[in-house]
């Protein structure tokens, strides 16, 4: 089964992508960040866009009611990494345990 998924740009390079949730609790710009941690292996990091600190904060509960379109966003976004960096690796986990509990239940509930 394919989501829908929010339209998607490219920032600085091949390490960066935004774009906006839109839900109930308005617009909000989410940031998709490819961290290099070592030789050929990347960090895939998002979350909300912080305007006044120009930095990505992974902590934040945003509750626009969207996760899964969110989710699905993020995912689309690798194949689009890998055709610019084909021999990474990419690590993708959630910033607690029960985020990564909830991105594991909709990647097997979405992506059969």
């Amino acid at each position: 089964m394919k989501s829908e998924i929010y339209e998607i740009s490219h920032l600085e390079g091949d390490l960066l992508y935004l774009f906006f949730s839109i839900g109930k609790n308005g617009i909000v710009p989410k940031v998709i960040e490819y961290e290099c941690i070592d030789t050929d292996i990347y960090n895939l990091a998002f979350g909300d866009l912080d305007i006044l600190t120009n930095s990505v904060n992974d902590n934040v509960v945003t509750n626009n009611g969207d996760t899964i379109k969110v989710i699905s966003t993020v995912i689309q976004t690798i194949p689009l990494f890998f055709k610019i960096q084909p021999n990474a690796t990419v690590l993708f986990t959630g910033s607690n345990a029960t985020r990564t509990k909830l991105y594991n239940r909709i990647l097997k509930n979405v992506y059969r």
